[in-house]
């Protein structure tokens, strides 16, 4: 929230990108981010939650993928 406010975005426009469900996709959501979930390293395997998965804008595997994802973001209203 805090690196949203001081970029002046708006927090439904923010992505947040990370492996962690607790810290990258749970926590910016619950915030009012956008979250993909990437599955690399222990954590993109260890931790498994379809529902919280659901919410992402994505779920990747490579950061390679990461433009699409964002190209998946909503215009503003």
């Amino acid at each position: 929230m805090r690196a949203a406010a001081e970029a002046g975005a708006a927090p439904d426009r923010t992505v947040y990108v990370g492996d962690q469900l607790r810290n990258d996709v749970l926590a910016p959501q619950r915030a009012g981010l956008l979250s993909v979930r990437i599955r690399r390293g222990p954590w993109g395997f260890i931790e498994r939650d379809d529902a919280a998965e659901r919410g992402c804008l994505a779920v990747i595997t490579t950061l390679l993928e990461l433009p699409e994802a964002v190209g998946a973001v909503p215009p503003p209203t």
